[in-house]
């Protein structure tokens, strides 16, 4: 029989959702230092009580952090594995947003990221705003739910999966008094009011996690995630922030912006000096490696992609209670040329973005701005007559028609 105090199941703790989302890291640490500042991030004096014979699993530790037991749980053992590997940019090693773009892209890339900013500043009317400290409830809100449709859209049209969605109404309530705090910060880039991008960084002590992010997929033509994350990048650099930590996920955004790679841990924690703790504490580390090493096996033989395949399944049936806007629906272009004039006898009538009937446009619009370096403000948009599905978008310099069918 085990002790009083001591138990058969082992308690498992998020380490992000109690370090970052609760600010309340789990009280088995006593000390938590960033071995790559060498710098002390966290420590809890308090006396632990009621520890004797327990065992803990605590998952998502990244591993550029050191975590110590807390001294007051004497004879304590922590066991270390390693899980998936997640990815950063260590920035301390930089001087500044400069120093950083310089060190790793090459000036014919550091010219296109000048050129995406200057194009999309040129086709809209601009603003970028970061909310850090303030944000009204009803504006979070009302951001909130822009960058949930961006996600579920942006997510849709690639046929991908996004844990996030599951988490939704947590990472909701949560933002909102992290951002007020100064302990969260919000980054948006507006178009005439309209979000187009927004990304949710957490903070702690130096170090920034990039939690969500997304952005208008009728803009992508203008590459806004590079944008923001230079922006953002910038907005670290000048408040003494020495990590950005951008978490899991392989997405070829972060391996084209992120300099150094980390693995998230599990951390199992046990009372050596409890007989069944020992017992229980190595059998979980033997059936975790068991069980990691079950993965990567399964993902030789692409049984992963199977599972991928279930869980899009099962987050399509949860963005179903979300209906999305009608932008979404979907055209497929069949014809799409540069003419040189338009004759007006082909012409139906005049037609507006703002008119949700013509929502399908809107990316086909902005790619022309991008490419021709024309203002929205500047264009025209036509129906023509004789096709079925025929438009024409008419700026100073050139004039595209497009054909599309309904699918």
């Amino acid at each position: 029989m085990p002790k009083s105090g001591e138990q058969h199941n082992p308690k498992t703790i998020d380490f992000l959702n109690r370090f970052l989302e609760k600010r309340n890291p789990p009280p088995v640490y006593g000390k938590i230092e960033n071995t790559l500042s060498k710098k002390k991030v966290f420590e809890d004096p308090r006396k632990i009580e009621e520890m004797s014979g327990k065992l803990f699993q605590v998952y998502d530790f990244p591993s550029y952090l050191r975590p110590t037991v807390n001294q007051k749980a004497d004879g304590w053992k922590l066991n270390v594995l390693n899980t998936y590997s997640g990815s950063m940019i260590n920035l301390t090693q930089y001087e500044g947003i400069d120093d950083y773009l310089k060190q790793n892209f090459s000036a014919g890339r550091r010219s296109k990221f000048r050129t995406y900013k200057k194009r999309l500043e040129i086709a809209f009317n601009i603003e970028y705003k970061t909310y850090y400290g303030y944000i009204s409830k009803q504006e979070y809100n009302n951001l909130f739910d822009a960058l949930y449709q961006m996600i579920t859209r942006r997510f849709s049209q690639r046929n991908l999966q996004n844990h996030d969605i599951g988490n939704w109404e947590v990472y909701k309530e949560i933002a909102y008094p992290l951002i007020n705090k100064k302990e969260g910060v919000l980054f948006v880039i507006y178009h005439d009011k309209k979000p187009i991008s927004i990304s949710f960084d957490i903070l702690f002590d130096k170090i920034v996690y990039g939690y969500l992010r997304s952005y208008d997929i009728d803009y992508a033509k203008f590459y806004l995630g590079f944008i923001d994350a230079n922006r953002q990048l910038e907005w670290h650099f000048t408040n003494g922030f020495e990590i950005f930590d951008l978490l899991k996920g392989q997405y070829d955004y972060k391996s084209k912006l992120t300099d150094s790679s980390y693995y998230f841990q599990k951390h199992i924690i046990y009372d050596s000096k409890s007989f069944a703790a020992s017992i229980q504490g190595t059998l979980t580390t033997i059936r975790v490696k068991l069980f990691y090493n079950f993965i990567k096996l399964l993902k030789m033989f692409k049984v992963h992609l199977i599972y991928h395949k279930l869980m899009d399944y099962i987050i399509q049936r949860k963005l179903s209670k979300y209906p999305l806007t009608a932008s979404t629906k979907n055209k497929e272009v069949i014809s799409c040329v540069d003419i040189v004039e338009l004759e007006d006898s082909k012409i139906l009538k005049p037609i507006s973005l703002e008119n949700r009937d013509f929502f399908f446009l809107k990316k086909h619009v902005y790619d022309f701005l991008y490419t021709n370096k024309e203002s929205l403000d500047s264009i025209k948009l036509f129906e023509l007559k004789g096709e079925s599905n025929a438009f024409a978008i008419c700026g100073q310099k050139k004039i595209r028609k497009i054909a599309f069918e309904t699918v």
